[in-house]
């Protein structure tokens, strides 16, 4: 509060009053003190909220390849610079569920097998859960899926073919009987088995740490449409997969056939992308399950942050990266885990909850 020299006069007046010594008023009037110099201003503190926030606030030091989420720890940017991916065959049938370890997973494809029911594969480099599972075999469509990480592939099981094909990849096969498998008493075959993945990892010897295929930034792009209500999406005739848009968390929540995602333990999925892939199905196995032609080019549907964004994949071959484009440009992704669902036979028209 600024006082007038007038107030101040009168506040000393007071003050001698008190002490017995009052000035004569009258020769006050004619005779009024010297004004005092004015003081050199002080320069405005900086406000301590902005203090305090750059004090707070870590210096990035690098992302997650798979996630593109910021690290702060010098070495946890050195150790993830020399971690290969680890590719884990989880099955989503019924009996399988729940599931470990999933939520961990950086990316997680799911495509149909035999019977309509759906499978995972699921990637892990910036974080190594302790244990995953259950563990099934690998199918043709998941060496292009997962070639482009250069890493492990954990499974129980495949066709001869099937073998060829992930060795012909360079990918390093941890499979029943290797490191870090184990059967689990409390659950029936074949759904018992379980990997201790960071013993799977072990296994990699010399394979290359993974990369980034996809460009994200924390920023959403303009454009898109709303994620009015929950998303589902028919992955076969039988299977449905739905999310649900946590907007505190930013993430969407997964759905198995309208229930929460079972999973172990207290973690939940949260992804931050949901990608849905509109595939060529060349026919049929000897299974029944659809053979996914995952190469070439096709149109996809991005989600994030609440939105939809219509955008187009591409592929140009069997260890090349899959490729997510916005037109001329390459389509960007949240910070975090992303799912990737491979749909067929116009399937993608037919999502439902985007405005």
């Amino acid at each position: 509060m600024r006082t007038s020299r007038r107030g101040l006069a009168s506040l000393l007046f007071v003050a001698l009053v008190a002490l017995g010594c009052a000035p004569d008023v009258e020769a006050e009037a004619e005779a009024p003190p010297a004004e005092p110099a004015p003081a050199e201003p002080e320069p405005e503190p900086e406000p301590e909220e902005h203090v305090a926030a750059a004090e707070a606030t870590p210096e990035v030091l690098g992302t997650a390849p798979l996630t593109g989420v910021g690290i702060f720890d010098e070495e946890w940017v050195e150790r993830l610079e020399r971690r290969p991916a680890v590719t884990v065959k989880i099955p989503n049938d019924p009996p399988a569920r729940p599931h470990t370890g999933i939520e961990r997973a950086d990316v997680v494809y799911e495509q149909e097998t035999e019977g309509g029911v759906t499978r995972f594969a699921a990637v892990f480099q910036s974080d190594y859960p302790e244990v995953v599972g259950n563990v099934r075999s690998a199918r043709h469509v998941d060496v292009p899926l997962v070639a482009p990480y250069r890493g492990v592939m954990v499974y129980s099981g495949a066709r001869g073919s099937v073998r060829g094909d992930i060795a012909a990849a360079g990918l390093t096969t941890v499979t029943e009987g290797g490191p870090g498998f184990y059967r689990d008493g409390s659950r029936r075959a074949p759904h018992n088995l379980y990997t201790r993945l960071p013993e799977a990892a072990g296994a990699s010897g010399a394979q290359p740490a993974a990369r980034s295929q996809w460009r994200f930034d924390e920023t959403r792009p303009d454009g898109g449409r709303a994620v009015t209500g929950r998303v589902n999406v028919a992955v076969s005739a039988r299977a449905t997969t739905g999310w649900d848009y946590d907007a505190d968390a930013e993430v969407f929540r997964r759905l198995q056939d309208g229930q929460p995602h079972r999973v172990t333990g207290d973690g939940v999925i949260g992804a931050a992308n949901v990608v849905i892939l509109d595939v060529p199905v060349t026919g049929r196995d000897s299974h029944g399950a659809p053979v996914y032609a995952p190469e070439g080019t096709g149109d996809a549907l991005l989600l994030r942050q609440g939105r939809a964004y219509d955008v187009r994949w591409s592929k140009a071959g069997r260890d090349a990266e899959l490729e997510l484009g916005d037109g001329g440009d390459a389509a960007v992704l949240a910070p975090g885990p992303t799912w990737v669902l491979l749909t067929y036979d116009g399937a993608l028209s037919r999502v439902s909850g985007l405005g």
